[in-house]
C-alpha cells in the first residue's frame, strides 16, 4: 500500500470518527459517557532462554558425530520490504479499529434518537444488527476500493477511472437496495412511524458518513 493509500484511509476514517463523535455528544442521549474498552494487557514476560548445557561428566568419551553440514542461507528480506508491509499491517489494522469505533457511535445515536419501549428495544436491535452486518459488508467493498484508488491515482487509465466511478456507484445503489429490503423486516418489530424515523437517522448518518469520506478523497486527474 502506498502511502498515499495510508493518508487516504487514515484521513477519510479519522474525520468521520470526529464527526460521529460530535454528533453522538449533541445527541439527547449523548451527554452520558461511554465506557471505552480496556487497553489490552502487555504480552506477557518471554520463557528465559534455555541454561547452557552443564560440563561433560568426568571421563566421558569426546563424540565423534560430525556437525551437520551448513545449509545455503537465503537472503534475507529487503528492509523497505519488511517496513512497507508492516506499515501495511498496522494501517489495516489501526483503520479497522476506528471503523469499529464508527460503528459504536452510529449505534449510540440511533439509540438516542429511537424511543423504543423495552418490548421494542428487544425485537428492534436483533433486526438492526443484522442490517449492520450487511451494510458492512458494503462499506468492506467501498474501502477496499479507494485502496485500489489511491494505488493507482498517479497512473489511472481510463478504463480504471471507469471501474472506479461505476463500482462506487453501484455500492450507494447497494446502500439504497439494502434499506429498502429491510423496510418490512423493521415494520415488523416497531410501528411504521418509527420504522421511517429509524431510516430517517440512519440515512442522515449515512450520508455524513459518505460526504466526509468522499470529502477527503482527491478527484481523478483529467
Amino acid at each position: 500500500m502506498t502511502k498515499k493509500t495510508m493518508t487516504l484511509l487514515f484521513a477519510a476514517t479519522l474525520m468521520v470518527c470526529i464527526r460521529l463523535t460530535v454528533a453522538a455528544q449533541q445527541s439527547p442521549a449523548g451527554q452520558a459517557g461511554v465506557a471505552q474498552p480496556s487497553a489490552a494487557p502487555p504480552p506477557t514476560d518471554q520463557p528465559s532462554a534455555a541454561p547452557p548445557p552443564t560440563d561433560q561428566p568426568s571421563g566421558a568419551q569426546p563424540s565423534t558425530e560430525q556437525p551437520p553440514a551448513a545449509q545455503p542461507s537465503t537472503a534475507p528480506p529487503s528492509p523497505d520490504t519488511n517496513e512497507n508491509a508492516t506499515a501495511d499491517q498496522a494501517n489495516d489494522a489501526n483503520v479497522q479499529l476506528m471503523r469499529e469505533d464508527i460503528r459504536s457511535k452510529r449505534k449510540k445515536i440511533i439509540a438516542s434518537n429511537m424511543t423504543l419501549t423495552d418490548a421494542e428495544a428487544a425485537k428492534f436491535w436483533p433486526v438492526y444488527d443484522r442490517y449492520i452486518a450487511e451494510a458492512r459488508k458494503i462499506n468492506d467493498q467501498r474501502y477496499a476500493l479507494i485502496k485500489d484508488y489511491a494505488k493507482n491515482y498517479d497512473t489511472m487509465t481510463d478504463d480504471q477511472a471507469d471501474d472506479f466511478i461505476e463500482r462506487w456507484l453501484a455500492y450507494d445503489s447497494d446502500d439504497n437496495q439494502l434499506r429498502i429490503r429491510y423496510l418490512p423486516e423493521f415494520q415488523k418489530v416497531i410501528s411504521h412511524k418509527k420504522t421511517a424515523m429509524f431510516f430517517q437517522v440512519d440515512r442522515r448518518v449515512g450520508m455524513m458518513l459518505n460526504l466526509q469520506l468522499a470529502g477527503q478523497v482527491p478527484l481523478v486527474k483529467p
